[in-house]
């Protein structure tokens, strides 16, 4: 779930619709797990443990009603690397 913290600075348009598939289409969740781990919080950037950037990314992807999968989504950055971030058709 994202935190409190991220509230402060980021509303849910900053990372649904448009917005976020204009950004991050066709990029991989290693691309947007590694962007998190670089700038935030802003404060205190890559502070977080890996799971809460990984939550965080699962939140994004379920609140542009990107399919679940089978578990939670991995820390593993090889695994990270074959999600891919794409429209639905």
């Amino acid at each position: 779930m994202v935190s409190l913290s991220c509230a402060q600075c980021h509303g849910p348009a900053d990372f649904t619709g448009d917005s976020f598939l204009s950004a991050w289409e066709a990029s991989t969740a290693l691309d947007l797990f590694s962007q998190l781990q670089k700038t935030m919080p802003m404060d205190t950037p890559g502070s977080l443990p890996p799971q809460d950037y990984a939550d965080i990314v699962a939140y994004f992807f379920r609140a542009n009603a990107f399919p679940a999968g089978k578990g939670e989504l991995p820390t593993d950055r090889e695994q990270l690397k074959l999600i891919r971030i794409e429209q639905k058709k």
